[in-house]
């Protein structure tokens, strides 16, 4: 019954949560958590056999079967437990249009930004407390990814 349920969930077309910036909590098998601060409008996709998640500044994409489940929660509201969530996985927080904070993952892990063609760029990078802030300021317009370690994301600079 929670596999079919699951899978419905999985398999709605949309779920979108309007109004301001929102956290979108993905439960992945095996345990590990991820959580984005997504700035604006949030949409969580099932495209084929890939779960998209989108806003206008990011985008990011998992295989369906990777991803357990996921639910929204609203800034204003972050529950106390959310540094739970953050701490058994990463966040991603947009602090500005030009500065992007990555939490939970090794400070000295190997963090590139390439462009949609493969050109891969340059970012500063400092490290605050346990979080990787990325300055994008030194990027142009257009679709970039970001990566580290496993996880790959879009992010988008007008």
């Amino acid at each position: 019954m929670r596999k079919l349920l699951l899978t419905l969930f999985l398999l709605a077309a949309v779920a979108t949560f309007a109004k301001g910036d929102s956290w979108v909590v993905l439960r992945m098998k095996g345990g590990q958590t991820q959580a984005y601060l997504i700035p604006g409008r949030a949409t969580v996709k099932v495209v084929g056999h890939t779960l998209r998640l989108a806003s206008s500044k990011l985008e990011v994409e998992y295989p369906k079967n990777t991803v357990e489940g996921y639910f929204f929660q609203s800034d204003d509201d972050i529950p106390t437990d959310i540094q739970e969530v953050i701490d058994a996985g990463f966040s991603v927080q947009f602090l500005s249009d030009d500065m992007l904070s990555i939490s939970g993952i090794a400070t000295d892990a190997t963090l590139s930004v390439c462009g949609i063609n493969g050109i891969a760029y340059h970012c500063r990078t400092d490290i605050v407390g346990d979080a990787v802030i990325v300055h994008l300021s030194a990027l142009p317009s257009g679709t970039f990814i970001v990566s580290f370690g496993p996880a790959r994301f879009k992010i988008y600079r007008r």
